[in-house]
């Protein structure tokens, strides 16, 4: 069915035709070309992996990207999946904030990008902060900080 104009349902590209009436629909994208890196889900590591998307059988879970991979499937241990050597990382913020590591009486500095949902409560922007709050008893003088 077409309306007045006959262009209701008439698109120049599939990229406007997604846009328009399946938008957020992952089904719903420009195919890449056959050599074209995608990624997919390796359970046994809980990290992404990537192959041509000419490997991917029908029906296969596949991604654009590492981060869309990490993203979806391992949202708990992004950082774990997203340094498997080779594919070139996720994309980070730039911005850190300082995490308690309450055992090793330390605060660790974390990309924003990495941070758990549930470490939020616990983060800070600075390390002297994070030290002071979390190991008020020696004015945090006795905090380290680790990298992550």
């Amino acid at each position: 069915y077409q309306q007045e104009g006959g262009d209701y349902y008439s698109f120049k590209t599939l990229e406007e035709c997604c846009q328009t009436w399946f938008i957020g629909d992952p089904h719903c994208v420009v195919m890449p070309s056959s050599s074209s890196d995608m990624f997919f889900p390796d359970h046994s590591r809980s990290q992404c992996g990537s192959k041509p998307f000419s490997d991917f059988q029908d029906g296969e879970e596949l991604f654009t990207t590492l981060d869309e991979c990490c993203d979806t499937k391992y949202p708990n241990d992004k950082a774990n999946c997203c340094s498997v050597e080779g594919l070139g990382g996720c994309q980070t913020s730039g911005m850190l904030l300082y995490i308690p590591d309450w055992l090793n009486h330390k605060c660790e500095s974390k990309d924003t990008a990495f941070v758990l949902e549930s470490e939020e409560i616990f983060a800070y922007d600075s390390m002297s902060e994070c030290c002071e709050k979390n190991y008020p008893y020696d004015g945090g003088a006795g905090c380290k900080t680790i990298s992550s």
